[in-house]
């Protein structure tokens, strides 16, 4: 059953792509449904644990720099009236 926006299946000439370029296949083609990749729902808790590593680095880095900034800042300030 075509939709609203599809024309006439007797005035639609079929679609094909360029030779060399990948395109969606016809609208009117039985096997379209089985070319569409079929996206898994939990894709993103692939990402979670990189953001957890990511997050325990930042973490660790900032610590350091810090410890490090206060050190640095101590040294140079032991003349300096407070």
């Amino acid at each position: 059953m075509p939709l609203t926006s599809d024309p006439p299946v007797e005035q639609a000439a079929p679609r094909r792509a360029a030779p060399g370029r990948a395109g969606p296949p016809p609208a009117d083609d039985p096997e379209a449904l089985k070319a569409v990749p079929v996206r898994h729902p939990w894709r993103w808790a692939r990402v979670v644990p990189l953001l957890r590593v990511a997050t325990a680095w930042y973490i660790l880095l900032a610590t350091v720099l810090s410890v490090l900034q206060h050190y640095v800042e101590r040294h140079f300030s032991e003349g300096a009236t407070r």
